[in-house]
């Protein structure tokens, strides 16, 4: 960081605007995108392309009883208007590379107005060369998205916090982006109704900030609540955002040995890894589970999500130590994308785990700094970083990878540039 910040003190002075000087990520994320894009459809493309089409005809899940809600539908919503121009797929991936260049534009503008110019810079390089976000680049899924959404909400939080009086403007800004991160990835919906709990808890005993707080997670539920409407007039559930929580939490009860809670779909197919997969994984799945997988296929999405919530809850019950064993592979799994069941050790474990190692051996003598001096980020980084948190926790408790760690990231970074910058201060 120490040389970074020294080589970004002599690009601050290039007088030349963010969005120009920023602009070689956008090729980077571009040429990303052009070189790694396949012609066909894969991993949840599909999904969230029938998805968008939906939308775009009206519906967004097919009737009951074939309900499809396994992705939260703020992403499709946004393929919408290139769908209705009927834009090729390889525009609707180059998006991504928009989204991902804006994220560090926003970046940079909000360091600017808490750390220095030099460690301004150094941060929006940093959260730019993140190379765990580039993997999102080639495919028409979330994540990418969601990365660009938490960064726009971490400019809009300070926007708020920092804004005396009521800040009406500010306020439904980040209660809109809260909201609309919440219906992009289904678990945010759960992170936000924890988030709203500590903030009424706080927001009684008389804290004013966590009384502002208060107020933009209730307006967020009015993006939310329409969602919640919808799911409940398919399925009459209160509450109910998607039926793919049942598969996760199967998977991350899953007992059997050399298996690691990691998460596989109902035809017992091995995930795919740069790495390569172990010979005979396919037919190790399907000897382990086959049984209890094809006495479900045949039943409608919310009575398999049932199922698997229950076959999910007897293993736990029967298994205790094998979930507390698939749930310590899982937070390793959320930093360092690994280990993996039946998949092969090699060069992929390095690109995916190092971004993340390097940063925990970064952060470490940074926060013993924060404990030393008693030094207190300001709200808007304290709040969101209980976001990230409650998220996090969350998500340990399902069967987890490393894109749903990493989408959080430019929180993670913002906290760890202030840190730094407040202890050059002090150096």
């Amino acid at each position: 960081m120490q040389l970074l910040t020294r080589a970004s003190k002599k690009l601050t002075a290039m007088p030349v605007r963010p969005v120009i000087f920023f602009l070689p990520f956008l090729f980077l994320y571009a040429a990303i995108v052009i070189v790694m894009a396949n012609d066909e459809l894969t991993v949840d493309e599909p999904s969230y392309l029938q998805l968008a089409t939906n939308l775009l005809n009206g519906s967004y899940s097919p009737p009951p009883p074939d309900i499809d809600l396994w992705h939260a539908p703020g992403y499709a919503l946004t393929l919408v208007p290139f769908l209705a121009m009927k834009m090729p797929l390889l525009v609707l991936r180059l998006l991504n590379a928009v989204w991902l260049y804006a994220a560090v534009c926003i970046f940079y503008d909000l360091l600017r107005k808490l750390v220095s110019p030099s460690n301004a810079l150094a941060g929006a390089l940093l959260l730019g060369c993140y190379w765990l976000a580039w993997k999102g680049l080639p495919v028409i899924m979330t994540e990418t998205f969601v990365f660009f959404l938490f960064t726009a909400t971490l400019w809009a939080a300070h926007n708020y916090f920092t804004t005396p009086g009521k800040a009406v403007g500010p306020l439904l800004l980040l209660a809109f982006l809260l909201g609309y991160v919440c219906i992009s990835k289904l678990l945010f919906s759960y992170v936000l109704l924890a988030l709203t709990l500590i903030s009424a808890f706080f927001a009684l005993r008389g804290k004013p900030q966590y009384i502002k707080a208060l107020t933009a997670v209730l307006l967020a539920w009015i993006v939310v609540i329409p969602y919640l409407v919808y799911t409940y007039s398919l399925t009459g559930r209160v509450f109910y955002v998607g039926n793919s929580g049942g598969t996760t939490l199967y998977w991350m009860s899953n007992p059997v040995k050399g298996e690691y809670g990691d998460w596989f779909n109902e035809n017992l197919e091995p995930n795919w890894s740069v790495d390569g997969v172990q010979p005979g994984a396919e037919a190790a799945l399907k000897r382990n589970h086959e049984q209890e997988i094809s006495s479900i296929r045949s039943l409608t999405s919310v009575e398999k999500d049932d199922a698997f919530k229950r076959m999910a809850l007897e293993n736990i019950k029967a298994h205790p130590g094998a979930y507390f064993k698939n749930w310590l592979a899982n937070i390793c799994r959320l930093l360092f994308n690994f280990p993996y069941s039946y998949r092969k050790i090699g060069p992929g474990l390095l690109f995916n785990g190092l971004p993340h190692l390097l940063m925990i051996i970064f952060a470490i003598p940074l926060l013993l700094f924060v404990r030393k001096n008693r030094i207190q980020p300001p709200f808007f980084i304290r709040f969101l970083l209980l976001f990230v948190l409650i998220y996090f926790l969350g998500n340990t408790l399902l069967s987890a990878h490393i894109r749903m760690l990493y989408v959080v990231f430019p929180v993670i970074i913002l906290a760890l540039v202030w840190i730094w910058d407040q202890r050059s201060r002090k150096v």
